[in-house]
């Protein structure tokens, strides 16, 4: 399933809309301006996103993960590769965290993370396009990229939205991923909304 061109700039300008809103409360959070930025946009099928996601990282991943459904439904998830996601404590807890187990201090400041990052994109999504969506708590996830996605790389009916996101403080540079993570009957109804919102703009 490929995208146009006008499904992927429309998609890109909801998802930076919810980056910017990220951005603000992470910046707040931290006393720091901070920047995210959304580089790429794939439309990926279950047989390339593990190869995809498994270049980018040295097996062990961190994940959050939220679940959503009503007009659309799946999973959305913000990965870093492990060392990331500890560099991500560091600026966010202004300390040289050990590269050891996650502390429940560290642990929660992912969450916060994870939950202000895949909110605002999944709010940004239902505000615009006018529709409703029921949003689980975030969890956090560790392991390989076929456990953090449920090994449900092996289902034939399941799309992920893969967007490379970039975090920049005055201190770290940190590179992740955003995963959106439908049905594929699913993605149908998402572009369809979002044609719906792309023809409204014309």
């Amino acid at each position: 399933m490929n995208l146009s061109e006008f499904e992927r700039d429309a998609i890109c300008e909801l998802v930076n809309i919810g980056i910017g809103r990220a951005a603000r409360s992470l910046g707040k959070m931290v006393d720091d301006r901070v920047l995210l930025t959304i580089p790429a946009i794939e439309l990926v099928e279950h047989a390339n996103v593990e190869a995809m996601l498994s270049t980018q990282a040295d097996g062990i991943l961190t994940a959050i993960r939220e679940r959503f459904s009503g007009a659309f439904q799946g999973d959305a998830f913000l990965v870093f590769p492990e060392n990331h996601s500890l560099e991500l404590v560091r600026s966010l807890l202004d300390e040289e965290t050990p590269i050891e187990t996650l502390t429940d201090l560290e642990q929660e400041s992912l969450l916060e993370v994870g939950n202000i990052v895949l909110n605002a994109c999944l709010g940004t999504f239902t505000n615009i396009l006018s529709c409703r969506l029921d949003i689980d708590l975030p969890v956090l996830c560790r392991g390989s990229i076929d456990q953090i996605l449920g090994g449900r790389v092996s289902s034939e009916n399941t799309i992920y939205m893969v967007m490379r996101i970039d975090f920049t403080t005055q201190r770290r540079m940190i590179k992740g991923y955003l995963v959106f993570l439908f049905d594929s009957e699913f993605t149908t109804t998402f572009l369809a909304q979002i044609n719906s919102y792309v023809a409204k703009s014309r």
